[in-house]
C-alpha cells in the first residue's frame, strides 16, 4: 500500500475516531478468532500455511512500522493457531 493511499485511509473521520478505531479492532479481532478456530482437514491446513508463508515473504519485502506490526499479528495469529489445535487435539 502506498503512502499516499496509507495516509488517506488514516485521514478518514471515521478511522480516527475512537468509536471508528474500536470498530475497526473489534472486526480484526474476530476475523483472527475465525482463522484461530476453524477446523481445516489437513490438505486445507497445508494450503493455509503455504499462503501465509507466501504473505510473509511478500510483506517482509516492504519496510515500516505498519510492516512490522502486521507481520507481528500474523505471527500471533500462527502461534495461537497451533496452540489452539494443539490444546484442542490432546485434551479430547
Amino acid at each position: 500500500m502506498s503512502t499516499s493511499t496509507r495516509e488517506r485511509l488514516a485521514r478518514l473521520p471515521f478511522m480516527r475516531s475512537r468509536i471508528g478505531g474500536a470498530v475497526a479492532s473489534i472486526i480484526g479481532l474476530f476475523a483472527a478468532l475465525m482463522v484461530i478456530v476453524a477446523p481445516l482437514e489437513p490438505e486445507d491446513q497445508a494450503y493455509l500455511a503455504i499462503g501465509g508463508v507466501m504473505l510473509f515473504l511478500v510483506a517482509n519485502v516492504f519496510r515500516g512500522r505498519v510492516v512490522t506490526l502486521a507481520l507481528a499479528a500474523l505471527s500471533s495469529i500462527v502461534s495461537l493457531r497451533y496452540l489452539y489445535w494443539r490444546l484442542n487435539d490432546t485434551l479430547d
